[in-house]
């Protein structure tokens, strides 16, 4: 009889749920439908330098044989009228041999030696730099002028020392179903923080800053065996810097094409927020990061729970995986309006499963971090 009434129950809530989540996910889609139809109309004007001091762009290309040629030509393209490319170039795969083609009075080339690390090349990178300004970026990625004056324009014509720009996938990339996946969320997160004049973290594929900030910071050879980006934004914030967000400034770079590359990546970087947020006291992003892993845990755990509490958790897993579907649904339909490009079938289907790959990327960290604490106490 318990079991009866406790089945009813659970079938009305999970009805009731459903209900909710999708008039919900519907009433946000018309805001996200609104709000990408006035971007689409209203682009930001392309900003014009009260001056043009000297810029240095830093690089460090370890084992990047297929990208260096296309980033390299990317530069020589660029009609910034002061600027140099200062890069450490190295791995097995030739990739200095190719740099070294292209080296001139612009395009300054340094040999990366193995086991060296990112943050060293850099740092020698930096010794080299004549630039007032230093712009960081990868050699994976592709540069484009209007790029770069968007991201300098607010350290150039406001007097900030720090900007952030965001990433896009490659042109070649963007119909493909995990880039295109990957890139809604990242558009609908960019859209969404357009109006935010600041943030907490960088890019290191399109950040651009002053020499005395990096200098004021600590350079920029410092140990950092994971997440360089995170801990050369903390070190900036800890000496005093705003980050600028330039959300409009949009680098083409590599996104992941296969999952083991992209749970490898996201799972890094959450585990980097999770491990050293609380050595710098940012305690809103290890709360974020936390938050994450929790969601991506809970909704492994939560179908078990049936054991426990019959088919109540059962409800509660169904209605929350049904917004998590939803929401991603909005994305791609809120990326492909505001691109004004079409969203395939595949891309559709491809939702749910990668919805739910993203939930065992997020739990990832967690279990590794828990794992290693349990190994260690052992």
């Amino acid at each position: 009889m318990r079991d009866n009434i406790l089945n009813r129950y659970a079938k009305h809530l999970f009805w009731v749920g459903l209900t909710a989540v999708a008039v919900f996910n519907w009433r946000q889609w018309q805001q996200n439908q609104a709000l990408a139809l006035r971007l689409r109309a209203n682009p930001p004007p392309l900003p014009s330098l009260t001056k043009t001091p000297k810029v240095s762009i830093l690089v460090a290309a370890w084992n990047e044989a297929e990208q260096i040629e296309p980033f390299l030509k990317s530069f020589l393209a660029l009609t910034y009228p002061a600027i140099e490319l200062v890069i450490c170039a190295g791995g097995p795969d030739k990739t200095l041999e190719k740099a070294l083609k292209y080296a001139n009075e612009r395009i300054i080339l340094l040999e990366q030696y193995p086991n060296e690390g990112k943050q060293h090349a850099l740092g020698r990178c930096m010794e080299q730099a004549t630039g007032e300004i230093i712009y960081l970026t990868d050699a994976d990625c592709f540069l484009e002028t209007e790029t770069l004056l968007r991201l300098l324009a607010p350290l150039v014509n406001e007097g900030e020392a720090v900007a952030a720009g965001r990433v896009r996938p490659h042109l070649r990339q963007q119909d493909k179903v995990l880039p295109r996946y990957l890139w809604a969320a990242d558009l609908f997160a960019n859209a969404r923080d357009l109006a935010t004049p600041y943030c907490d973290g960088i890019h290191g594929s399109n950040a651009a800053l002053t020499r005395h900030a990096i200098e004021e910071s600590g350079g920029l050879d410092f140990y950092a065996p994971t997440g360089t980006d995170y801990h050369l934004a903390r070190r900036l914030i800890a000496k005093g810097f705003a980050i600028r967000y330039v959300g409009d400034s949009l680098i083409f770079a590599d996104y992941p094409e296969n999952l083991p590359h992209y749970w490898k990546a996201q799972a890094r970087w959450l585990k980097n927020l999770l491990l050293y947020s609380g050595q710098y006291q940012a305690y809103q992003q290890l709360w974020t990061a936390l938050q994450s892993s929790l969601i991506g845990a809970t909704m492994f755990i939560l179908p078990l729970g049936t054991f426990l509490v019959g088919p109540l958790a059962l409800v509660l897993w169904g209605i929350l995986l049904a917004n998590a579907f939803l929401a991603k649904a909005r994305y791609a339909f809120f990326a492909a309006l505001l691109q004004r490009r079409p969203l395939y079938l595949r891309h559709i289907l491809a939702i749910p499963p990668l919805t739910f790959i993203d939930f065992a990327v997020w739990a990832t960290p967690l279990w590794q971090i828990m794992r290693a604490k349990s190994r260690k106490q052992w």
